[in-house]
């Protein structure tokens, strides 16, 4: 495998585990709770992809032909979450 993956891989192992052991999975304990989870879940999700998108269309170049469009920076970031 590609040293810069295995590495992003070994970066990454700390915040898997954060998550595979949040406190939150202990609290689900039947299909109900996880449903009444996924319901909130969706909108915070949907909230912040609508902010991203959003930022992304304001300040970066969406549409066809590209051209820049911003600064290279605030590019990168957005684009970056975004990936």
């Amino acid at each position: 495998m590609n040293e810069r993956i295995i590495n992003i891989n070994r970066n990454l192992e700390p915040f898997k585990s954060d998550i595979v052991n949040h406190s939150l999975y202990h609290k689900l304990k039947n299909t109900n709770d996880i449903a009444v989870l996924m319901e909130n879940h969706v909108y915070a999700v949907w909230d912040f992809m609508s902010l991203l998108k959003s930022l992304q269309s304001i300040l970066t170049c969406t549409t066809s032909p590209w051209k820049p469009k911003g600064g290279p920076q605030i590019r990168q970031l957005i684009n970056s979450i975004v990936l």
